[in-house]
């Protein structure tokens, strides 16, 4: 993990990892990453989902909640969460949120931190929306607009 140009976790390999990073402003996902120092902010997570418009090799796994940032071939940026409504039972496998994902066409989706973890809180012109599981968390991802 590395935030506004300082490392916070030292860079460990995991095979089948993504990176989601910052460089100057622009959001990109990768595979692989070999300097570090160029980069704003640096997020490692497993599995990289899609890379390029190719599925990885993914292990199906339980059912359970599931997040993952993606981007599209025109380099928007979405931040996707099943629903976490205790009474709904959307858990989902990881190949039925593989085959979500590759129907919405995006190029590049990195997995992040799922189950019991997962949440999303957003704001509109006119509403705030949650979805969340009511569990303390230790790391977040934060967008926001910069004022210039």
């Amino acid at each position: 993990v590395r935030n506004q140009g300082k490392n916070i976790n030292a860079h460990v390999r995991i095979n089948g990892s993504g990176y989601f990073t910052v460089q100057e402003g622009t959001p990109q996902i990768k595979k692989e990453l070999t300097d570090t120092t160029n980069y704003e902010t640096i997020i490692q997570s497993f599995p990289l989902i899609i890379y390029e418009g190719e599925t990885q090799n993914l292990q199906n796994g339980l059912r359970s909640y599931r997040s993952a940032i993606a981007m599209d071939k025109e380099n928007n940026l979405y931040l996707i969460t099943t629903d976490t409504h205790p009474f709904k039972r959307n858990k989902v496998t990881m190949n039925e949120f593989t085959e979500f994902l590759q129907e919405q066409n995006y190029h590049d989706v990195l997995n992040l931190d799922g189950g019991k973890s997962t949440q999303l809180h957003y704001k509109t012109r006119n509403n705030e929306h949650n979805v969340r599981n009511h569990r303390r968390i230790y790391n977040a991802i934060t967008i926001s607009r910069r004022n210039k």
